[in-house]
């Protein structure tokens, strides 16, 4: 899909979804002739970026969500408690 179908797909302007890519929370997409073309499963990342940036996340935040934690990043102790082991359960 084009830029701009996948901008009005998720009601953005396409500098939104350019800026999304230059920030890395986009893949970058093929290029056919020149044109970026997003693979139709674009438009879900697209609409859960839009959705976290309503809720009040920002960019950052999204992006690290988006790709996870690095392997080496420490888990917290709550991470590594089972749900059978929760005090609360």
């Amino acid at each position: 899909m084009k830029i701009g179908q996948l901008a009005r797909s998720a009601n953005l302007n396409a500098s939104a979804i350019r800026y999304y890519e230059k920030m890395g929370l986009l893949a970058p997409p093929q290029r056919l002739g020149g044109q970026r073309r997003y693979p139709p499963d674009a438009v879900h990342r697209v609409l859960l970026i839009r959705f976290a940036s309503d809720m009040g996340f920002t960019l950052s935040e999204i992006k690290l969500f988006l790709n996870g934690l690095r392997d080496n990043s420490p888990v917290g102790p709550r991470g590594k408690t089972r749900p059978s082991q929760n005090p609360r359960n």
